[in-house]
C-alpha cells in the first residue's frame, strides 16, 4: 500500500532545514467569511460499497465513467463507472532497480499516466499501450542514480511529477521534453496537485509548500503548515484556496495562498481531500463533503453491505477506510481497505478498494487484497 511506502520514506528523505510556522490550529468555526464562487455542482451523492478482488491502494479518474484503479503489481480499468473492470498490463519496469509498483496515477479523456518508483509512463489509448516517458536522475552524487517519484499530474498537455529531492519536472508537450524546478530545500516533495485555473501546489516534508499560478513557470514558498510534519496530499481549489492532508492524519487549509493555515475539522480522521471550488470531498473513516470550501461539513452515509464471498471471515463486520479519492467533473471515486471487526488492520493487509460509480451517484467498492 503506497501510505506505507510514502512513511517509509520519511526520515531519509527529508533534511534538517526548517522553516517558521504560521499555523493556526485553533477549531475552524463557521462564521468565517468565504470570499470565492460558490460550488458549481451541489448534486448529492449516494454512497454504497461492494467488494472486488483486490488490493487496490490508488484511484484516477478521465471522465466519461472512466476509472482506473491500480495496486501492487495490477491496474484496472472501467468504462462504466466502476460496475465492470479489466484488467490491464502494467508497463515493464524502467530498471533492475524499479519494482514496477505504481506509486502514482493520472488520467484525463483517452490518456493515463502511471509512474513507478523511478520512471514515468503514458498511455494514449486508456491503458492498451505504453511509452517511457521520463527517467528522472538525482542532481547531484553519482551520474545515473535514478531520483525515487512521488506524485504525478496533469492537465490537458501538460504533465507534472515530483521527487523526493525536492524537485518538480514539468512537460507542456505530453511527455516528449521536461524541464526542472528545484526548490533547493533538500526536503522530500511527496504530495502534487492542480486546479482547473493553471493553479499547482507541492508539499512534503516539514511543512514544505509551494505554489504556483503560471503552470509551473516560477513557485512561490508558503507558509509552512506545520515544522514537525510532512504531507503527502494536497489539493488546489483556485489560486489562493488549498487543503493538504498531514501525515498526522491532520486536515489543514489556507485561504490566502499559503500565508497562514488553519485547522479543518471534517468530522472524520481524513486520508484524502478533493477540492473542486467550493466543492470539497474529504475520505478516512468515512466520507465528508462541504460546499463552502471547507467551512462547514456534513457527513456522508456510505452504505457498506455484506462482505462478498472472497473475503476472508476477519473482515466481515469491519469497517471501510478510505486512502484516496479521484475526480473529474461529476465524477467522484475513492479507493480504501476494510479492516476486521475492531477497526484494525494488524497485518497491513489492506483488504479494500474504493471506487465511484457516477455521475448519477458515488459509490465505494471494497476488495480483499491478494
Amino acid at each position: 500500500m503506497r501510505p506505507l511506502v510514502v512513511l517509509g520514506l520519511l526520515s531519509a528523505a527529508c533534511s534538517p532545514p526548517r522553516v517558521p510556522a504560521h499555523v493556526d490550529l485553533s477549531p475552524q468555526t463557521a462564521t468565517r467569511p468565504v470570499l470565492a464562487p460558490r460550488a458549481r455542482s451541489a448534486r448529492a451523492f449516494s454512497w454504497t460499497a461492494t467488494d472486488l478482488p483486490a488490493g487496490f491502494h490508488l484511484v484516477a479518474a478521465a471522465g466519461h465513467a472512466i476509472v482506473y484503479l491500480a495496486a501492487a503489481h495490477e491496474l484496472r480499468r472501467s468504462t462504466d463507472g466502476g460496475a465492470t473492470f479489466v484488467e490491464l498490463a502494467l508497463p515493464p519496469p524502467a530498471s533492475p532497480h524499479d519494482d514496477g509498483m505504481p506509486r502514482a496515477m493520472w488520467a484525463e479523456g483517452d490518456r493515463l499516466v502511471v509512474a513507478t518508483e523511478y520512471a514515468v509512463f503514458g498511455s494514449a489509448d486508456r491503458g492498451a499501450s505504453w511509452s517511457r516517458l521520463a527517467e528522472p536522475t538525482l542532481p547531484s552524487g553519482p551520474p545515473g542514480v535514478p531520483s525515487p517519484i512521488q506524485a504525478v499530474w496533469g492537465a490537458r498537455a501538460d504533465l507534472y511529477f515530483a521527487t523526493n529531492v525536492g524537485e518538480v519536472h514539468h512537460s507542456s508537450d505530453a511527455g516528449r521534453t521536461w524541464r526542472v524546478w528545484s526548490s533547493h530545500t533538500g526536503g522530500a516533495f511527496l504530495g502534487l496537485g492542480g486546479a482547473e485555473d493553471g493553479t499547482l501546489a507541492v508539499v512534503g516534508c516539514f511543512g514544505f509548500f509551494f505554489r504556483s499560478s503560471d503552470r509551473g513557470a516560477s513557485w512561490t514558498r508558503g507558509a509552512s503548515f506545520g515544522d514537525d510534519t510532512c504531507a503527502a496530499l494536497v489539493a488546489a481549489a483556485d489560486a489562493r484556496r488549498f487543503a493538504v492532508v498531514r501525515i498526522d492524519r491532520e486536515l489543514v487549509r489556507t485561504e490566502d495562498a499559503g500565508a497562514h493555515w488553519e485547522r479543518v475539522d471534517a468530522g472524520i480522521a481524513p486520508h484524502a481531500v478533493s477540492a473542486a471550488w467550493n466543492d470539497w470531498i474529504v475520505v478516512g473513516d468515512g466520507v465528508a463533503r462541504s460546499l463552502d470550501g471547507g467551512v462547514t461539513w456534513r457527513r456522508e452515509s456510505v452504505s457498506l453491505g455484506p462482505p462478498a464471498p472472497f473475503v476472508a471471515d476477519r473482515y466481515r463486520g469491519g469497517k471501510l477506510v478510505l486512502v484516496g479519492v479521484a475526480r473529474a467533473g461529476d465524477e467522484a471515486y475513492a479507493v480504501g481497505r476494510r479492516t476486521d471487526a475492531s477497526g484494525e488492520d494488524e497485518d497491513g493487509e489492506h483488504a479494500v478498494i474504493a471506487i465511484a460509480r457516477s455521475p448519477r451517484a458515488l459509490s465505494l467498492s471494497s476488495a480483499r487484497a491478494p
